[in-house]
């Protein structure tokens, strides 16, 4: 397993900001947003990074975009490899969901037949209008 930096140099940053853009212009954001994804790796993402003042107050979608393109491009790898040598830590272990059952049912009824339990039409029931045997019926 790859450590994760605990912080960013401005003599790092400049090894890795230009593999960071990917052969565009480095963003004034991007070293904001590398910061952001080495704290969410680390600290198992408790923080809350929309509106946050390292990306100028943009949202979390642009965090969000950046990230998985770092990630899907194998660019924030090779930052890695240029980054070094740093102190790292190891990302968290991940968390397991409780046992947990989960039920569905198929509402087969028609489309404009009320259900009074849920107290109108339910919308996952629009455009059915017709159960199998009525089909079959037909």
């Amino acid at each position: 397993m790859i450590p994760i930096p605990t912080g960013v140099s401005s003599e790092q940053w400049a090894r890795v900001e230009g593999i960071l853009a990917g052969g565009r212009k480095p963003e004034p954001d991007d070293r904001g947003c590398f910061d952001m994804l080495l704290e969410k790796l680390r600290d198992d993402g408790g923080h809350d990074y929309d509106r946050d003042e390292r990306i100028d107050g943009k949202g979390w979608a642009v965090f969000c975009r950046v990230a998985r393109h770092w990630f899907t491009s194998g660019l924030y790898a090779r930052a890695l490899e240029a980054y070094g040598p740093y102190e790292g830590v190891h990302a968290p272990d991940g968390y397991t969901l409780p046992p947990m059952k989960i039920y569905g049912v198929i509402d087969d009824s028609v489309e404009d037949q009320v259900k009074t339990d849920a107290g109108g039409r339910i919308t996952s029931t629009k455009g059915i209008t017709a159960t199998s045997t009525e089909r079959a019926a037909a």
